[in-house]
């Protein structure tokens, strides 16, 4: 039987801690209730914290753990849970965890941080010149704090070696689908798929991230240019038409546009066009045609190459993962 290890720390989302507890138990229980099989649990599953003190998550649900870090002397998965609030906060509170996850990491223990649980992974070094992700959100400030860090947002879920990231807070599942996967064998990941009625294949974030559009330069002709577009997108334009808006060659425009902004200005005009499109898929009052055309692209195809290009999906696909069906 495998030994499932999950982190407990004050502010932490309950459903990342709560949730892998309850995952890891269903396996080869539920799935044999279900067949009338006797149950045969997979995992021993553990809480545990710092101290072994009863922890407040972030929704003021108090939790007793089973035991505290130093009573635990090998483990197959430690998980870290996702951490609501200010982080730095909650890394400088933690500290002794650092040397305890280096100690099992060395033994060969897989660790698992769920969306802001890399940061962890990452204070302790664990991720230094290791691939990684967390949520898209975290991105900048992830990457100012662990430059060293493979950071990868666009990427759902991550793995090198034996360490795992889930960049979102639900998507843990999908990486415990994955370690089941690994530890048993695929016939019993997909049983417990089936039990939870969970999907197995995504993994990326990207249609469910925003664009980044960066405005934090200090280029006040390139902003003005910016916010230009913001409010005419979807109107025809040259790059001459945007030079010279600002009394500038179009050479000297787009070499300054491209220093304030990380993005040539047609990546950047696409890059609003495509979130401009996502919100009224996700209205469903549109057809593809009507948004390609109220958007500025008056050939649909081509909006949905552009739109597949940034999202990894069809505009059809994106509007049905954002649909909620009608009760």
């Amino acid at each position: 039987m495998k030994k499932i290890t999950v982190f407990g720390a004050k502010n932490a989302l309950a459903t990342t801690i709560t949730g892998p507890l309850d995952f890891f138990s269903l396996v080869g229980s539920q799935w044999n209730y279900q067949c009338g099989i006797n149950p045969s649990p997979y995992f021993n599953v553990e809480l545990t914290t710092v101290d072994g003190k009863p922890i407040h998550f972030f929704n003021n649900l108090v939790v007793q753990p089973h035991n505290k870090i130093e009573d635990i002397e090998s483990t197959d998965l430690i998980i870290l849970p996702c951490i609501a609030g200010f982080i730095e906060e909650s890394l400088e509170e933690l500290h002794p965890v650092y040397p305890w996850l280096w100690h099992h990491f060395k033994k060969g223990t897989y660790i698992l941080g769920i969306c802001s649980g890399a940061f962890l992974m990452a204070e302790a070094g664990l991720l230094d010149e290791k691939l990684a992700t967390t949520h898209w959100s975290y991105h900048e400030q992830f990457v100012n704090r662990y430059p060293d860090v493979k950071l990868d947002t666009n990427q759902l879920l991550t793995r090198d070696g034996n360490l795992f990231c889930a960049g979102g807070t639900t998507a843990w599942m999908n990486l415990c689908l994955y370690l089941i996967k690994i530890f048993y064998g695929r016939e019993v990941a997909i049983e417990c798929s089936k039990v939870l009625v969970l999907r197995m294949s995504i993994t990326a974030q990207t249609p469910f991230s925003p664009l980044m559009r960066p405005s934090n330069h200090n280029d006040p002709e390139i902003q003005s240019i910016q916010d230009w577009l913001e409010a005419h997108f979807y109107e025809p334009f040259t790059i001459e038409h945007l030079s010279n808006r600002v009394n500038m060659c179009a050479r000297n425009f787009k070499r300054r546009f491209k220093e304030a902004t990380g993005f040539p200005p047609i990546t950047y005009l696409q890059m609003i066009r495509v979130e401009e499109a996502k919100k009224l898929l996700e209205q469903k009052n549109y057809n593809v045609d009507e948004i390609a055309v109220n958007i500025g692209y008056e050939d649909s195809s081509f909006f949905r190459k552009i739109f597949k290009r940034y999202t990894g999906l069809s505009p059809k696909s994106y509007q049905k993962l954002f649909t909620i069906e009608e009760i």
